[in-house]
């Protein structure tokens, strides 16, 4: 994970395509990684069951280039004025 954020952080200095590579790379790396060695915790276990067929979309906003990586948008007030 923190590889994975430091390269967001050094975005501005590798190319589009270069960055979204690495950013995929980290990602599987990641979702490799969180399948060994999981806990017996229920939830953890719920969560490494969900990781094969829905572990990309857990990191999407993060490794996606072009989607906010924080919540801040969602926080934001509806156009409308009225909550979601």
């Amino acid at each position: 994970m923190r590889r994975l954020f430091h390269m967001i952080h050094q975005h501005d200095a590798m190319e589009a395509a270069a960055f979204a590579a690495a950013l995929s790379e980290a990602r599987e790396a990641i979702l490799q990684q969180a399948q060994r060695g999981v806990p017996e915790a229920r939830h953890a276990q719920l969560v490494a069951k969900r990781l094969p067929e829905h572990g990309a979309a857990y990191f999407q906003f993060i490794t996606t280039p072009g989607i906010e990586r924080t919540n801040n948008l969602a926080q934001l007030p509806h156009p409308r004025g009225s909550s979601r």
